[in-house]
This record gives structure tokens, sequence and C-alpha cells, in this order.
């Protein structure tokens, strides 16, 4: 699986990315948008793109938490579930639904 995944340091939704990506051990390219997001290296260098945003196999995931990445990787046969517990977003309980572009 290839993921590249483009974040904000202040953004309150990188540590859980960051804790479903440690939970399957999962290897991913890290660009801190701060520095390089209108670079190509960057899946979400288009205007009006909010982060984070990860890139799975090449299907941009733009504004995605932790849970709605984690249900993503889970619904698509990508990862086998580790345990019970999933990563929650508590921060973001009202958080729109899920846009893949």
């Amino acid at each position: 699986m290839k993921l590249r995944v483009c974040m904000r340091a202040e953004c309150p939704w990188t540590d859980e990315l960051r804790k479903v990506l440690r939970k399957y051990d999962l290897s991913y390219a890290e660009i801190v948008s701060e520095l390089d997001w209108k670079s190509l290296a960057c899946p979400c260098r288009l205007d009006g793109v909010r982060f984070p945003c990860v890139s799975v196999n090449g299907v941009l995931l733009p504004d995605i938490s932790g849970a709605e990445f984690e249900s993503y990787l889970l619904s698509h046969g990508l990862v086998e579930p580790r345990n019970n517990e999933r990563v929650a977003d508590a921060a973001h309980p009202g958080m729109a639904p899920l846009r893949v572009l």
C-alpha cells in the first residue's frame, strides 16, 4: 500500500492520524504542509483542500480524521482489525461525512 500523508502541525487531527498509522504499522511518506504543501509531493496541493489529507494508492482522502481514516482502511480491506479499540476523534465528534476525491 502506498501512503502519502500531508499534515499541519497545529491540526488536532494530525496526532489521530499518526495513532492509526502506528497502530497498523503502516509505512508512509509524511509531508509537512507548512513547508512544502504546494510541491508536487503533497497530495493536497489543490487550492481549497483542507488538511490533513491522505493519499492511499492514489485515492485522495482530504480533511480526514483519524477515525475516518481507520474506517476507510478497514472497510476497504487494507488492514486487518488489531483489537476492538478504535481511534476516536474526541475533539471532533460532529465531523462531516468522508469525501473521497
